[in-house]
């Protein structure tokens, strides 16, 4: 069966729920006798995207313009003083569009699966090949529902039953089916000896830390996180390690230094997986801020981990994360709700160990990439029957 990603940013982007997916379950499926080819943005390649050159059997790189490229920004100045607004996100993903539909016009696959709403319109160049949506989330703008009311695809995959039901409440009547996302168990584990050597470059003591790992951006509420921080530090010594990329880097540090906690804030860009590893382990707690989180991998990786989480209790995540037994739901937009929940937590070490420990099964039982990639290709397989 030979299969087609296209992902315009999963070469290129550090963090994110999409790419990892698409590097993922890519390399799941090769093993089991899928031949997964990968249209994606050319540019600097991501060091977590490397390791899995090896499990495509085509990469085809296109340019494109890049979320965080100077270009891009370019044109959406422009377009806001033509009275539309748009985002960076948006130029990246119809900016390879052109020369998507000339890759499809000439190579054939048995299954095109695409993973944003810009992609549908790949539709209309993609003939009788049966044409598969990922919806992994975000905003659907009136138009893009009414267009894929229209559009005949195969079906839409989803990460949550949370995503499913939003989309049937829009009236979409084509078939849905629910996979969740997973983890590498193997590659995200507890490790002591990472955890010491992890704590000791970042410096942090005997400091309680708290991690959080994602995009820089508004949607994902890290300042909410920030001022948590700044009001647990009286009842306990802790740190909050911030790991990810985007455009509100500066924003952070600035919100931190205003409230008095600079000193216990520490922003990392541009870590691989090994490092991301790394600092799971050293961490005592994560965080996810995100009110409009539709599954979260990180919470996945995390408990895998044997971390305990705490998550904005909407979306998808009281999917993933057990309230009470493998981490905390807090009301989510809420800082003196998320502040609770992480004193909880970080003022009781045999709670936090059991905790850690729930995790771990709960992602071993429910949450493997195996486990997803399983279900994929019953799909698959039905689409070309």
């Amino acid at each position: 069966m030979r299969v087609a990603y296209y992902s315009p940013s999963a070469a290129t982007t550090h963090v994110g729920g999409v790419e990892t997916f698409v590097r993922e379950i890519s390399a799941c499926l090769s093993q089991i006798g899928v031949q997964v080819s990968i249209i994606t943005g050319l540019g600097e390649i991501s060091p977590n995207f490397i390791p899995f050159q090896s499990c495509f059997s085509n990469i085809y790189y296109l340019p494109f313009l890049q979320r965080y490229l100077r270009g891009n920004n370019m044109v959406c100045r422009v377009a806001s003083k033509l009275g539309h607004e748009i985002t960076p996100y948006t130029v990246e993903s119809y900016s390879m569009i052109p020369l998507g539909t000339i890759h499809f016009v000439t190579h054939s696959y048995d299954i095109i699966a695409v993973h944003g709403l810009s992609d549908l319109f790949l539709r209309l160049c993609t003939g009788r090949t049966p044409f598969i949506f990922h919806y992994h989330g975000g905003h659907i703008s009136p138009f893009h529902i009414a267009f894929l009311k229209r559009l005949p695809i195969f079906c839409i995959i989803t990460c949550s039953s949370y995503l499913q039901s939003k989309l049937q409440e829009l009236g979409i009547k084509c078939h849905i089916e629910q996979v969740h996302n997973g983890v590498d168990p193997n590659f995200f584990r507890p490790d002591v000896k990472l955890r010491e050597w992890a704590r000791e470059s970042l410096g942090i003591g005997n400091r309680k830390m708290i991690l959080y790992a994602g995009r820089f951006t508004p949607e994902k509420e890290v300042e909410l996180a920030i001022y948590a921080l700044a009001s647990i530090r009286k009842s306990v010594e802790a740190c909050l390690v911030v790991v990810g990329s985007g455009p509100l880097k500066d924003s952070y540090i600035r919100l931190a230094r205003r409230l008095g906690v600079s000193s216990d804030l520490i922003v990392l860009e541009g870590v691989s997986q090994r490092l991301l590893l790394a600092y799971y382990n050293a961490a005592d707690v994560f965080v996810l801020p995100c009110s409009r989180e539709t599954f979260g991998i990180v919470l996945v990786e995390a408990q895998a981990c044997g971390l305990p989480v705490v998550a904005a209790n909407s979306g998808g995540v009281p999917e993933v994360v057990r309230d009470g037994q493998t981490g905390l739901l807090f009301e989510a937009g809420s800082q003196k709700a998320l502040a609770s929940s992480l004193l909880n937590i970080l003022l009781s070490d045999n709670r936090r160990e059991e905790m850690g420990l729930k995790g771990r099964q709960n992602i071993l039982r429910y949450f493997t990439w195996h486990h997803a990639a399983q279900k994929l290709l019953k799909i698959y397989s039905s689409a070309v029957e």
